[in-house]
This record gives C-alpha cells, structure tokens and sequence, in this order.
C-alpha cells in the first residue's frame, strides 16, 4: 500500500513539475524554473522509492 502511495506521489510530482517548467520557461522565470525542477527531481526520488518498496515487498513473498 505505500509503494503505491509513494507510486501516485511521485508521478504527480512530475507532471506538475513539467508544467510548472513550461510555465517557468515561457514567462522566463529563473524562480519558477527552480521550484519545478526541484518538484521533478522530488518526484523521481518518490518515484523510485515507490517502486523499490514494490519490489521489496514482492521479493519477501
């Protein structure tokens, strides 16, 4: 169940990451491009956490 969780949190992170990048970089702002690649790179690290709790739990059946 929280492989999961972390699953969702992770993705949702992206996709809101490349649309604060679009944003940040249409309007030229550095501020902007700076929070969205933190919450990209935030969401990948959730991502990834998701998946290996995944596969833990799978190895340990």
């Amino acid at each position: 169940m929280r492989g999961n969780f972390l699953t969702g949190i992770g993705i949702a992170l992206i996709i809101v990451g490349t649309f604060l990048l679009y944003m940040g970089y249409s309007s030229q702002s550095p501020a902007w491009s700076a929070i969205a690649w933190a919450s990209v790179i935030a969401g990948a690290l959730a991502l990834l956490s998701g998946v290996s709790r995944k596969v833990s739990a799978f190895m340990d059946q």
